[in-house]
């Protein structure tokens, strides 16, 4: 039997015949108050609550989360064929699996509509066939056949499903901006670009006043002049390398938590959420909708920035609730005192609490009501697992639900909703922040450009990447980070690395006959991360003097 517990979302679906029920919510949605049922025969039904949290059971395998089928039924009938095709929906009820596979296909149609050539190569890559063929006219296409890929990606690694997700996402931001082209909204400097000054020693502050303002425009064209903190024009022309810095530095200095907006988990990974006391900081709650945007804006371009964000976060930018044991990613000290009192032996009045949180922001400290009346609602053997669930309900969905509101707000002003949900949490961190924690030196090797005299077959050259191969993952993570500002690589590898990895040979500016003496040597390289430059590669003689 399952004990009842409180549960809250911002709507209510019921698992009954065996099925299990989806809940599938937008951040901002209001939550109501009523709770977990227990139903005859082993079966759950949810019901709409105020905890927003479910508890395994004991002894079960758990429960399915946010599976995200809206209507399956609406899926399968809307799936018929095209003019000209064959076969129709299955009029029979689907099972869950069935419904997943037609909530992918629905994803993967249109991109195989728009990219026609490249959905099949990859079904038959892949051997699907099923109806799809090479020189099949588009008007004869089963739309039911493209959900055949979406079997296959049931069958194959996570690896191989992120991939094609995240080439499907860059598709869709490619169409965006051939569309916008075609407007002359995406041109370069002039007057439909977004020209702005930036004060190095003000970026966050600059950058807010400029562009806070533009919502959707932000996908035009950046163009950067920075002013030295003696207040001078930097000189240089902004042909993209700018931009990425401006969005790199604004995002260190932004989400650092000494600037106060975020903070980071208490866990070893020190992820990032954001900081509940900015909304009582001056537009602090505008600020936080701003580094949405700019998070977007990265996201846009394929810009890596080095940082991730907590999954409790990044679901409700998903628009979904979270669970008690994730509270686990997010304060285990927290987890482990509500564990305890969960499981205590004795009388729970002895420990004194009642169904209040406080906070304390700015040196004030603020009591919060986890339910109306709750400074005078005592914690009892019979309400205790009430409170647990209704404390961890608070910290992860509550609290930061104004702030992950407007982060969301800005975010889609650049990424559409239907494009974040082909990832979830940690697949959204891979997406903003890169994939694994090494280097393939390989991959890396064949999208480098070489300038300033160096060619592939450049000694310098040839020593260097004996070097960086002979590389410990952490050393080469390293080198990454020194030239690009961040320390992992794209999902779908360097050639997606925005600008192109460069190695430039700088003029040596000594006489010829100083180089013998080894003075060209003695400089150390330098690296341009905003055109993910390495620069001064010049140690020819020696391996040793390189590494």
């Amino acid at each position: 039997m399952v004990n009842a517990h409180s549960i809250a979302t911002s709507g209510a679906a019921r698992a009954a015949s065996g099925q299990q029920g989806a809940i599938r919510d937008n951040p901002g949605q209001q939550v109501g108050s009523k709770g977990l049922q227990e139903t005859a025969r082993g079966q759950q039904e949810l019901k709409v609550g105020s905890m927003g949290l479910l508890e395994t059971p004991r002894g079960s395998k758990g429960c399915k989360r946010y599976q995200g089928v809206e209507n399956p039924n609406k899926i399968l009938a809307t799936a018929k064929p095209s003019v000209g095709g064959s076969g129709g929906a299955d009029q029979e009820q689907p099972n869950s699996d069935t419904k997943k596979k037609f909530r992918i296909g629905r994803i993967l149609r249109p991109y195989l509509i728009v990219n026609f050539k490249k959905g099949t190569d990859l079904m038959n890559k892949w051997k699907l066939g099923g109806g799809l063929h090479l020189e099949a006219p588009l008007s004869v296409i089963n739309p039911l056949s493209v959900t055949l890929l979406a079997i296959l990606l049931f069958k194959t690694s996570m690896h191989m499903m992120i991939k094609l997700r995240v080439e499907m996402f860059r598709e869709f931001i490619n169409t965006d901006k051939a569309s916008r082209r075609m407007a002359g909204e995406v041109l370069g400097p002039g007057s439909r670009s977004v020209e702005i000054v930036i004060r190095r020693g003000h970026i966050v502050e600059d950058g807010f006043q400029q562009l806070n303002s533009l919502g959707s425009r932000l996908k035009s064209n950046i163009h950067v002049s920075f002013v030295s903190e003696s207040g001078l024009p930097e000189a240089g022309l902004d042909y993209g390398g700018l931009s990425k810095e401006f969005l790199t530095d604004i995002s260190k200095a932004a989400f650092s938590p000494a600037y106060g907006l975020f903070s980071q988990t208490l866990t070893s990974d020190r992820l990032l959420i954001p900081n509940t006391a900015a909304r009582f900081i001056e537009n602090g709650i505008q600020m936080i909708e701003f580094l949405g945007r700019v998070v977007g804006k990265a996201l846009y371009e394929g810009i890596l920035l080095d940082y991730s964000f907590s999954h409790v976060f990044v679901q409700k930018l998903l628009g979904r609730y979270s669970f008690l044991d994730e509270l686990s990613t997010l304060d285990p000290e927290l987890y482990r005192n509500l564990m305890y009192v969960k499981h205590y032996d004795g009388d729970v009045k002895e420990l004194c609490l009642d169904f209040t949180v406080t906070e304390e922001s700015l040196g004030k400290r603020h009591i919060i009501e986890l339910k109306p009346g709750g400074k005078d609602m005592y914690v009892t053997n019979e309400n205790k697992l009430q409170y647990v669930h209704a404390i961890a309900d608070y910290k992860l969905n509550r609290q930061i639900l104004p702030l992950s509101n407007a982060f969301y707000r800005g975010l889609t002003d650049l990424i559409a909703p239907s494009w974040l949900k082909l990832f979830n949490a940690s697949e959204f961190n891979q997406l903003l922040s890169g994939g694994k924690h090494d280097i393939d030196v390989t991959d890396l090797r064949n999208n480098t450009r070489y300038t300033g005299g160096y060619t592939e077959g450049s000694r310098a050259i040839k020593i260097f990447w004996e070097v960086i191969t002979g590389f410990e993952p952490k050393e080469r993570c390293m080198l990454l980070k020194f030239v690009t500002s961040c320390s992992r690589a794209p999902l779908l590898g360097f050639k997606y690395l925005q600008p192109t990895f460069t190695i430039h040979k700088v003029a040596c500016d000594v006489p010829l006959w100083a180089t013998f003496s080894g003075q060209d040597v003695d400089r150390l390289p330098s690296a341009s991360t905003c055109y993910n430059t390495l620069k001064d590669l010049n140690f020819h003689k020696s391996k040793l003097l390189l590494r």
